[in-house]
């Protein structure tokens, strides 16, 4: 029941299905190039499943161990990672997908992330964060990041830039050259302030819960200017989006994040074919094209559909998280995704949006660390039933099977006629 532990590259870590790699694509984007390249080698090497993480990651399931280094190679030819351990093991930046391609963002999100990682490949006292510890760069615009679960975020401020930390929403001004160096400040304050506490918190709200927000802005020698109105997750906008100038974006959702490595290549050919030959990712498990003309949005529905991704907006897997259950990790004791997708085909949770049920394979939760309005934790082959928690909190019902479930959501409000 570990908890705290993230796989990378250069770190893979053993599952039920063999050992898993995530590959932390900078700025939120991979070239068609490298999408078809990364699915290639996951096929050969590993066991040709993908994950789309809530980090905006790509994780790669299923590898021997003599798989990862030829799978490694890959990834490094590619530009999409670092070939220092610990580096890529605190390099976790997510930014906005759209970047600059968006003329409603307040600033340069994707430039600010590539500043941030060139710090942190350049601060080896920053290799001591925990696994976990990230930044975010949030420039709103027409797919702000809203609440990523990051320790430090940046977003859109009344100068330009502000920076918060979770857990509070005190905020301060940050001018956009400054931004690596403010999360350098910030991280070092982390350390510094949670090494002195008897027991040494591994995020930052936990630090902040402890100190206050005060505290680590002075620690980092910041003064700040007021609170902002911290902006949860927003529900995933899937489908065609128009930007100014004649273009848009297509953002295509990922059942429970995950899809299979020729997937991952058709994509790639609709990059090339209809829009920059980028794919980029977001914290909603879901992935976006950019550069479509507004004609050409049916055609490219289509392809993404045909790939065996989300094109409707209405589709009752946007209102669910699903971990990887059995038998791809060890401590799940339910198929998760299996009975997730059936579910979903039930009709139980037709007509949401947002994330309302969360499957998750057992008490960790690691899928979605957070209340949801119903959560599923595997125990023992069957389900607990949380209403308004987490999956480690006290469950209302206990032992279900997947028909049971059904049958406890078909009594909630959403379920009844209106």
């Amino acid at each position: 029941m570990r908890k705290g532990w993230c796989p990378s590259l250069l770190t893979p870590m053993a599952s039920g299905d063999g050992f898993l790699a995530r590959v932390k694509p900078t700025a939120a984007t991979v070239s068609a190039e490298a999408a078809r390249a990364l699915a290639e080698a996951a096929q050969r090497y590993g066991n040709g499943l993908v994950d789309v993480t809530n980090r905006s990651n790509l994780q790669f399931r299923g590898f021997s161990p003599d798989g990862i280094a030829p799978f490694a190679d890959v990834v490094f030819r590619h530009g999409l990672a670092h070939d220092s351990a610990p580096v890529e093991q605190v390099r976790n930046v997510a930014a906005s997908p759209l970047g600059a391609d968006d003329p409603t963002a307040t600033f340069g999100a994707h430039r600010a992330a590539r500043a941030i990682e060139a710090m942190l490949a350049m601060s080896p006292e920053l290799f001591a964060l925990p696994g976990k510890f990230g930044f975010s760069v949030d420039g709103g615009g027409a797919l702000p990041l809203g609440d990523v679960g990051a320790d430090v975020l940046f977003v859109p401020g009344s100068s330009g830039v502000a920076v918060r930390v979770a857990g509070a929403p005190l905020m301060a001004d940050c001018a956009e050259e400054d931004v690596p160096a403010v999360a350098r400040a910030l991280a070092l304050a982390f350390l510094d302030l949670a090494k002195a506490r008897s027991d040494p918190p591994r995020r930052m709200r936990h630090l902040v819960d402890a100190v206050g927000a005060e505290a680590v802005f002075r620690h980092a020698g910041l003064a700040p200017v007021g609170k902002g109105t911290p902006v949860g997750r927003p529900a995933p906008r899937i489908g065609y989006g128009d930007l100014a100038g004649g273009s848009g974006f297509f953002l295509a959702g990922v059942a429970f994040g995950a899809l299979e490595a020729g997937a991952l290549s058709r994509l790639a050919d609709l990059a090339e074919d209809f829009e920059d030959g980028t794919i980029r990712l977001t914290p909603w498990r879901s992935l976006v094209l950019v550069g479509i003309a507004a004609e050409a949005a049916d055609a490219v529905a289509e392809g993404v559909a045909a790939a065996g991704l989300i094109t409707d907006p209405a589709d009752p897997r946007l209102a669910m998280v699903a971990c990887s259950g059995t038998p791809a990790c060890e401590s799940a004791t339910a198929a998760t995704r299996v009975d997730a997708a059936r579910i979903a085909a039930s009709g139980v949770l037709d007509g949401l949006s947002g994330t309302t049920l969360h499957v998750s394979g057992c008490a960790k939760g690691c899928a979605h660390p957070r209340p949801a309005a119903v959560t599923l934790a595997g125990r023992n082959g069957a389900y607990d039933v949380i209403l308004n928690g987490r999956a480690d909190a006290a469950p209302h019902f206990t032992g279900l099977d997947v028909e049971g479930v059904i049958a406890v959501l078909a009594t909630a409000p959403w379920s009844k006629p209106r």
